[in-house]
């Protein structure tokens, strides 16, 4: 990495140390930042930059630590993480098929993420404690998950204490390729769903 330049007296940033971790000068941007859709290190993940796996502490960690039990529910994950069967897997039985008539153009099954699914929306995945194969990778769920749990949450709630929804890209009102009105719409069902479950 060469520093950008000075910026009137001094660099805008600075070669960072190895590890990055570690420091001596915390009052200076490090210049190995991850901006906008940079993309996770952990399947799912679309084509590159990828950033490396992160280690610092996040919310999820934190929670873990306090033994709150915690989920991150995301729209479309089931089958960008290629969990064949799982809650919200919508693309067959077939070996090799995506068969979802939504799934992204020449998927490598089983990965088979919608079209309008954001790799770069999944935070948790960008960290090392929720890589596939860790404890953490459990905390990482399909939302379609997420509607079972309030479903059958009749006569007691079985719910996580803590529940991060990410909608899939047509419900979430990001400018461009879906709308405010479709995204306050999903947003409203998922709160009436909340208020009439245990």
């Amino acid at each position: 990495y060469t520093p950008t330049g000075a910026v009137l007296d001094r660099q805008l940033t600075r070669v960072c140390p190895a590890p990055a971790t570690v420091d001596p000068n915390p009052g200076l941007a490090c210049g190995d930042g991850a901006v906008n859709t940079i993309q996770p290190a952990y399947q799912p993940f679309k084509g590159s930059p990828q950033l490396p796996p992160q280690g610092g502490t996040t919310i999820g960690d934190v929670l873990t630590d306090h033994q709150v039990s915690w989920a991150w529910y995301s729209g479309g994950w089931s089958n960008a993480d290629g969990d064949v069967g799982a809650a919200g897997w919508t693309n067959g039985t077939a070996p090799g098929v995506c068969a979802d008539p939504n799934s992204a153009p020449n998927p490598v099954w089983p990965y088979c993420p919608n079209k309008v699914f954001q790799f770069h929306h999944q935070p948790f995945n960008y960290y090392s404690n929720y890589a596939p194969g860790t404890p953490g990778r459990s905390h990482l769920r399909d939302e379609q998950e997420f509607v079972q749990a309030v479903n059958s949450s009749s006569s007691q709630c079985n719910l996580d204490s803590v529940s991060f929804v990410k909608p899939i890209g047509l419900e979430n009102e990001h400018p461009g390729y879906t709308s405010e009105s479709r995204g306050s719409d999903h947003l409203v069902q998922l709160l009436q769903s909340i208020q009439g479950s245990a």
